[in-house]
């Protein structure tokens, strides 16, 4: 209640002439001993806020009233106005406390994500030093072997095994320390020119005897030199991984053939590795969705590696049955028109 002595609380079960002014929205006269006076309702929208009751000993015009109205009509805005900005700013404020929460959650989350980064590299570490020791005693004791003239053929074949797989295997420790070491966990290459085709022989003649337990033929057709320019231990791994992943994945696989080859292509000519099996194949997505949705490390670290080369690597379905993967890698310039020369040449030959 609001009048020109006092503000008063007013109970509006026992003030009626207040609940008729309120109920209906209009001015109501106050009942007394003949004083003039009335009951302005005080509103916004449709909430009820006050009441402005105005004494006078004289009778107020028409005027007046619509004056008093207007007057009420301007109060119940401020009033109504001051209202919402009070709750927008206890909601800007909520908003804001939530907002800072939130942050002070992330920076948590994200001082938890480093710190378990740099256990794991800590880990990573600790490890691929502990695996080069022996690693170290493994190639050396297998070079002892490969020099002993008292050796039989197959003994020379199996130690010349144990040094390539020792070595390979101090290959991926290393890799494990360059990751362990690097600041934004990226894999440093160290790229060289060397013959693909070549490294497609070897892990064909590496994973021989994995393929005979399986009863698997693996065999290589890379009748041409491929020179690349590309990280020679990276990229025999991704072959080897490849391989593997015919030999266990594949189901009944009779064969699998490492193919190396010449592909020309307008933006460059690129050498094209393929690793195909004969393989029962139950769903084609499963085969041609194998990288994106591999959960596995082998092929994520395949295609990890090929991609910071500047190469493709995907996998396929054949109509024909089986399945393939494989991948690209860059040929430096003037290899491409030297090699499709070549392979021009060997088809005269054929022919003739």
């Amino acid at each position: 209640l609001v009048d020109d002595r006092e503000r008063t609380p007013i109970d509006l079960a026992v003030s009626p002439t207040w609940r008729r002014a309120l109920d209906a929205r209009v001015p109501v006269p106050l009942p007394g001993d003949g004083a003039a006076g009335w009951v302005v309702p005080v509103t916004s929208g449709v909430r009820d806020l006050a009441a402005l009751v105005v004494h006078r000993a004289a009778a107020l015009e028409q005027e007046e009233l619509d004056y008093l109205q207007g007057v009420a009509v301007a109060l119940g805005n401020a009033l109504e106005q001051r209202s919402v900005s009070a709750s927008a700013a206890k909601s800007q404020q909520a908003l804001e406390d939530a907002y800072v929460e939130r942050f002070r959650e992330l920076v948590d989350a994200n001082n938890r994500l480093r710190a378990a980064d740099k256990k794991k590299n800590e880990i990573m570490a600790v490890l691929s030093h502990d695996l080069r020791a022996p690693l170290g005693v493994i190639i050396g004791y297998a070079h002892i072997l490969q020099t002993d003239e008292s050796l039989t053929a197959v003994q020379q074949v199996s130690a010349d095994a144990v040094a390539r797989a020792g070595k390979k295997a101090l290959g991926l420790v290393e890799s494990l320390l360059d990751t362990a070491r690097g600041t934004d966990g990226r894999i440093a290459l160290f790229s060289r020119p060397f013959d693909v085709a070549e490294a497609c022989h070897d892990a064909a003649r590496e994973l021989q005897l994995l393929a005979k337990e399986r009863g698997v033929h693996l065999r290589a057709e890379a009748p041409l030199s491929l020179d690349v320019f590309a990280d020679e231990q990276k990229v025999r791994q991704v072959l080897q991984n490849l391989i593997t992943n015919a030999l266990k994945h594949s189901r009944s696989p009779s064969e699998i053939i490492v193919r190396a080859r010449l592909r020309k292509r307008p933006d460059g000519d690129v050498a094209l590795i393929e690793v195909r099996d004969d393989g029962q194949v139950e769903d084609a997505n499963t085969v041609l969705m194998a990288f994106e949705r591999s959960t596995g490390l082998g092929l994520s670290i395949c295609r990890d590696f090929i991609e910071r080369h500047g190469g493709e690597i995907w996998a396929e379905a054949p109509p024909e049955g089986g399945a393939v993967f494989a991948f690209t890698l860059p040929l430096p310039q003037g290899q491409g028109r030297a090699l499709a020369a070549a392979q021009r040449a060997v088809g005269a030959a054929g022919r003739r």
